[in-house]
């Protein structure tokens, strides 16, 4: 499954080492991960002739929040591509990241 999610750690903020998990911030509760429900899931790949670049667009939604769990959406790539471990992603849709 590429797309998984955990539980969110609750945290308070009362100190950077208990800071929430929330936007811009992955913190994961425990490792054990559970698989997104394809029907909560859209995948966009899109392919440009010519260019040495794949885009890949993921919708996700609507998340559960009716069991009162912090859930973190997690995309998890495997692949053989020689990229000398470079990858893109963007902030928001506001900036690239490399």
């Amino acid at each position: 499954h590429f797309l998984i999610h955990s539980q969110g750690f609750p945290g308070n903020s009362s100190l950077p080492e208990f800071q929430a998990s929330g936007a811009y911030v992955f913190r994961p509760l425990t490792s054990k991960t559970q698989p997104v429900s394809t029907t909560r899931t859209i995948q966009e790949v899109s392919l440009f002739q010519g260019a040495p670049t794949v885009e890949v667009e993921w919708t996700v939604g609507p998340i559960p929040i009716d069991d009162d769990v912090d859930k973190e959406i997690v995309v998890r790539y495997d692949t053989n591509i020689e990229s000398a471990s470079q990858y893109y992603t963007d902030a928001n849709g506001r900036q690239v990241l490399e």
